[in-house]
């Protein structure tokens, strides 16, 4: 467990990777380093860096979470490597279950734009059927016009 924190040799183990995306860095001689959840909060709004309309872009820290559960090791189970960035980043003063309530919110509205947007295709959908319709009756109207108009020619 220590190597897989704390890496073999010249590899950086994952253990940092969480306290740099956390904290910033675990190297104090190297200055600080701006992780990047804080980089895409400081990003302007629309930005790629921001995520622009995405959920990550709403929610920075989740960048941070998603970054650390893809980063996990092959042979660290997801559960197991979820339960290890919760109590870090918890140990950090981050709040996961903050982040995820966001989240959850986010969702809930995502859904309802969801749902939203469907109404309005069905919606369109019946007025265009309600412009065919109209169509066909003008052309049988227009058709019955042009019959008289033959006969009197």
């Amino acid at each position: 467990m220590a190597e897989e924190l704390g890496g073999q040799g010249g590899d950086e183990g994952w253990g940092r990777k969480i306290l740099k995306a956390v904290i910033g860095t675990t190297d104090e001689a190297a200055g600080p380093e701006v992780p990047e959840a804080a980089a895409q909060a400081a990003a302007p709004a629309g930005s790629v860096a921001s995520g622009g309309d995405s959920i990550v872009g709403q929610i920075p820290q989740l960048a941070t979470l998603i970054g650390l559960i893809r980063d996990l090791p092959p042979e660290v189970n997801k559960k197991t490597g979820a339960a290890i960035v919760r109590k870090t980043m918890g140990a950090m003063g981050v709040s996961v279950e903050d982040i995820l309530m966001r989240t959850d919110i986010a969702r809930s509205s995502i859904q309802t734009e969801i749902e939203a947007n469907r109404k309005a295709i069905e919606d369109t959908k019946r007025q265009i059927a309600q412009m065919e319709s109209n169509i066909e009756s003008a052309q049988k109207k227009m058709s019955e016009l042009d019959e008289v108009l033959e006969l009197f020619k």
